[in-house]
C-alpha cells in the first residue's frame, strides 16, 4: 500500500509547517516518497537521518525524537 499512493493536487495548498524525517538506510522507495512530498510542500523541512532504518528515530532514538518535537513546537 505504501508504494501505490499518489499525492492529491490539493496538498500544494497546505499551510501547515511540515517536517519530514526519513532514515538514511530506509528503502529507496521511502526516501523517494519523502522527497516527492517535500517538493510538493515547498515550505516543508526534509531531514534525512543517517544510519537509521524505518521507524528507528521515534522508537530507538526516543529522547532525540522527543527533543526534536519540542524544538518544532517552540519554533
Amino acid at each position: 500500500a505504501n508504494s501505490l499512493y499518489s499525492l492529491k493536487e490539493s496538498i500544494k495548498s497546505c499551510s501547515a509547517k511540515v517536517y519530514i524525517f526519513v532514515g538514511g538506510k530506509e528503502n529507496k522507495a521511502m526516501q523517494k516518497s519523502a522527497k516527492i512530498i517535500h517538493q510538493a510542500l515547498q515550505e516543508s523541512v526534509l531531514q534525512v537521518l543517517p544510519g537509521l532504518y524505518h521507524g528507528e528515530f521515534s522508537i530507538n532514538q526516543g529522547m532525540d525524537y522527543a527533543n526534536k518535537i519540542r524544538e518544532m513546537i517552540e519554533d
